[in-house]
Order: C-alpha cells, then sequence, then structure tokens
C-alpha cells in the first residue's frame, strides 16, 4: 500500500486543496457546510499556516490553521474519503495532520488549538478521536456587515451614513406602506434586491429632500426604509 506523508503546504498544491475543499463540501442539506469559504481558506493557505497529507504525489488531506487571540485556530481539516475507508492509514493521515500543524503553530506562543465545524463529519469525528473535545451547548451565529471597506469611500463621498438597525420598527403610522413594503421585500427575499428609490448601484438609499433630518435624528420613513433593506441612507443632492 503506498504510504501517506505529511509535509509542509507548497504553493503547487493549490489545486489539491481546492479539490480538498469540494470534497468536504456535505451531500446532505442536513449537514452544514464548512464555516470557511474557499478563499479564506486559500489566503490562510498562502499567509499563516498550512500542512499537507500526500499520497502518490497527489493531495488527500490538509490542516489549515493561524493564530487568533492567543490560540491557534483551524480553519480548514479534511482527508478524503479514500485514504479514512482504512482505518489505520486514516487515522495516522488525521493524528500526523494536526501534530504537524500543532509544531508550527507552538513557537507563537499558543495554547490551544480550536476549530468551529459541523457536527457529525467525518473531520469533527478526526478532531475528537485525536483529542479535541467537543462543547455542547454552543452555537454559532453571524451577522453580515451593511457596508464592505471598498464602498465606504464611496458612502463618505455621497454624504451618506450607517443607521442604527432598529429604526424600522420604530417607525409609527403609515402601516399600510409599511404592509406593502414587507410584502414585496419578502417576495424578492433580500433587501438590497428591492430598487425602488435605490441608487444606480443599489449600494444606498436617496432620502427625500436632503435627507440631512433623517439621517441627523435618526428617525423618519426613509431612514427606517434604508435599514430594512439593510442599506446605508444617502442625501440627495
Amino acid at each position: 500500500m503506498t504510504r501517506t506523508r505529511i509535509r509542509d503546504f507548497h504553493d503547487d498544491d493549490l489545486d489539491g486543496i481546492i479539490r480538498l475543499f469540494e470534497a468536504a463540501i456535505p451531500e446532505s442539506a442536513t449537514t452544514a457546510p464548512p464555516l470557511y469559504p474557499l478563499s479564506e481558506v486559500l489566503a490562510t493557505c498562502q499567509r499563516n499556516q498550512a500542512v499537507v497529507a500526500v499520497r502518490d504525489e497527489g493531495v488527500v488531506g490538509a490542516a489549515v490553521g493561524r493564530a487568533a487571540h492567543g490560540q491557534g485556530v483551524l480553519v480548514f481539516f479534511h482527508v478524503l474519503e479514500t485514504v479514512g475507508a482504512d482505518p489505520k492509514q486514516g487515522t495516522r493521515a488525521e493524528a500526523g495532520l494536526l501534530d504537524a500543524l500543532e509544531r508550527r503553530l507552538m513557537p507563537l506562543g499558543l495554547g490551544k488549538l480550536s476549530m468551529l465545524i459541523p457536527a457529525g463529519t467525518s473531520a469533527c469525528d478526526g478532531l475528537v478521536a485525536n483529542g479535541f473535545e467537543a462543547r455542547s451547548g454552543l452555537k454559532y451565529v453571524e451577522r453580515h456587515l451593511p457596508v464592505q471597506r471598498r464602498e465606504l469611500d464611496r458612502l463618505k463621498a455621497v454624504g451618506g451614513r450607517i443607521l442604527p438597525r432598529h429604526l424600522w420598527d420604530g417607525v409609527s403610522g403609515m402601516q399600510e406602506e409599511k404592509d406593502m413594503l414587507e410584502d414585496r421585500l419578502g417576495r424578492t427575499g433580500s433587501g438590497r434586491s428591492f430598487r425602488g428609490g435605490a441608487t444606480s448601484g443599489g449600494d444606498a438609499l436617496r432620502s427625500s429632500g436632503d435627507g440631512e433630518d433623517d439621517i441627523r435624528e435618526g428617525g423618519g420613513f426613509a431612514a427606517g426604509l434604508a435599514v430594512r433593506r439593510g442599506v446605508p441612507l444617502a442625501p440627495v443632492g
């Protein structure tokens, strides 16, 4: 049987990492996909710490991690089923990847290695089998920021502001109009896809008049609508 060996990640392993990531995506809709997107996994491989398991010059497993807030964080961990199907080979590959990654993280003064990972996956089972403790009663939550870094300068240029998220619920009166907008937003499935009154780029809502009252006071229907759509508010003119 061909031996599986562990080594440092090389730039020419990128295609192998992509294949591993695709193999890690669950076929069942009831199992959550990997937490970190492929772009972040690849960036971490190149900028932080990554080791791969290789068999017949092909990448069959990988452990990718980085230092964050005094501890090591696993961004990606997976071993192909063709290797894991052999209990002896699969166990050695998983243990070898994790040990190798630990050795590269230890000099950074870290005391712990952790990972947020979907339960019930082979990767999760492999981590628990190698001394990782599964914490119960925890739930991962996330919220997307309304404006990305590349959009901030454009928003400032038109005098726009990012408003508190509670304003839509605080808008009093105009219930019929609110119900109509809620219905339309619900049918589109996304606040940003509702274009009425938006800028040509769809990145901000233009308020009536100069918009300064809505922005300064944090109130008004335009401000509430901008918050409900998940976009900033910008004055006209």
